[in-house]
């Protein structure tokens, strides 16, 4: 899949050429014109004249370095149509510079390189009809003009193609004509502020995004089990673009560690002591396992994932020219069933015994109020660090709240508080007080009391009354 175009920098190009201190013709009255943008995108072998999606990138700038990649990678090189208009007898040579500021002396030898192999031997020899002359020029070459620079680098820069000749024989350009392009290798900034929601068979990830989003076109992200097996059979079509994806060059993003909120009680932050695995490092799009097209987004969500194994997750933020940067979370995720927090603690070593839960002994395990606070509980208070909180002290007073009931009561008032339920604890208490009354045996003498009649003793009474909201 070709990338939505970087309207303004992934090629930005000025619609007529511009003369820049020379005169504005050619002797006779002519002027060099560059036209249409011819490049080699779509895999053919013959310039194609057309409006690249992504073309003056990170990627393409390394895939087009000298011998970086196999001969049979063609999208090395672009090239303006160059047409004399209108026709003019002019007989002189003209040279092609790339850089920004090659018309000026001072600045031309730091800033510009001439393109020897696209010298023009007689300007009298250009085409005056399209298809003009289009001397192929390198993407590495226009994207690091400066001959100090010896690589690609992480930055936007405007970069022009020029055509310089002495027509005068004066021994200095004196007619000079240019077009720039935008080129595009900086990649967007990360969001942060992570958080992970998982429930069977998908994760959520949250986020802040960076105060800067101009460029930002989409997120993704890329998945592997801790084996290094990939987690989506139909992974979605990556909108990023990387050297090693495009021709095989071993240049890849940088990999920046994050901690992330993965909202499970007693979870800590993860130290990412575990190994990438290598399809995720080189972000092989066979590994993708979450799309999020939307630049104004604040989550993504992965899916669809195994349940229950450990994952390594990279998210990465993707500008408008495919360009990615990305970061690991130190944490493996997984995906999980949402369960009762009750479990959760217990699964993870919480000592609490069992408890004593109002809600579901007063109104019955399926009764709507259950329902709706058991809700609240998952959607409202255990994705924050704070609800979890709540919950653990919850669960801590299970214990104390079983052997002394005032104690119980007075934990359901305050949960309920916290909750913002008023109508429901006025129904909770009501609705308590009149079913243990009716439970309670009417008064006679110890010796009349039917065996199994009344409160049970400890020891048999149900074990599925646990001290969590809902259960």
């Amino acid at each position: 899949m070709r990338l939505v175009s970087r309207l303004g920098c992934a090629i930005a190009l000025i619609a007529a050429a511009v003369p820049a201190r020379a005169d504005p013709t050619l002797p006779g009255g002519g002027s060099i014109a560059l036209g249409r943008l011819f490049t080699h995108t779509g895999a053919s072998a013959s310039l194609v004249a057309n409006a690249p999606d992504s073309y003056f990138d990170l990627a393409h700038c390394a895939c087009s370095q000298r011998g970086a990649a196999p001969a049979s990678f063609v999208e090395t090189t672009f090239a303006f149509e160059l047409l004399l208009v209108p026709p003019a007898g002019v007989s002189a040579p003209a040279d092609v510079w790339v850089g920004s500021g090659c018309d000026d002396p001072a600045t031309r030898a730091a800033n510009c390189h001439q393109i020897a192999s696209s010298t023009i031997a007689d300007l009298s020899m250009l085409p005056t009809q399209p298809p003009g002359a289009t001397p192929e020029i390198s993407v590495y070459d226009l994207m690091v003009p400066e001959p100090s620079v010896l690589a690609c680098q992480f930055r936007e820069l405007v970069s022009s193609e020029w055509v310089m000749a002495d027509t005068n024989g004066g021994g200095a350009y004196n007619y000079v004509v240019q077009k720039p392009i935008a080129t595009d290798a900086l990649a967007p900034d990360l969001p942060s502020g992570f958080v992970a929601t998982p429930d069977a068979t998908s994760i959520e990830i949250a986020f802040t995004p960076a105060a800067d989003t101009h460029d930002l076109a989409a997120y993704q992200a890329v998945c592997a089990t801790v084996d290094g097996s990939p987690v989506s059979t139909a992974p979605p079509a990556p909108r990023y673009l990387t050297a090693r994806n495009l021709c095989g060059e071993s240049l890849d993003v940088p990999l920046v560690p994050s901690s992330i909120d993965t909202n499970l009680l007693g979870a800590d932050a993860g130290n990412g002591g575990f190994e990438i695995p290598q399809g995720v490092a080189e972000l092989d799009p066979a590994f993708l396992c979450g799309d999020q097209p939307d630049p104004t987004a604040s989550s993504i969500r992965l899916a669809p994932l195994p349940t229950g194994k450990k994952l390594v997750v990279v998210l990465l933020a993707i500008d408008r020219a495919g360009n990615a940067a990305a970061t690991y979370f130190l944490d493996e995720l997984q995906a999980v069933p949402k369960q009762d927090l009750w479990q959760d603690l217990h699964q993870r070593g919480g000592r609490a015994e069992g408890g004593f839960c109002l809600v579901a002994e007063t109104f019955g395990d399926d009764h709507p109020i259950t329902h709706a606070l058991r809700a609240f509980r998952a959607d409202v208070l255990a994705p924050t660090p704070t609800g979890r909180a709540i919950a653990r002290a919850y669960y801590a007073l299970g214990t104390l709240a079983r052997a002394w009931p005032p104690l119980a009561a007075a934990l359901a008032i305050v949960i309920a508080l916290v909750l913002g339920w008023p109508l429901v604890l006025v129904l909770l208490v009501v609705r308590y007080v009149a079913n243990r009354h009716a439970a309670w045996p009417r008064m006679r003498s110890p010796s009349t009391v039917p065996v199994g009649v009344g409160r049970q003793p400890r020891a048999t009474r149900s074990s599925s009354s646990s001290f969590a909201v809902g259960r």
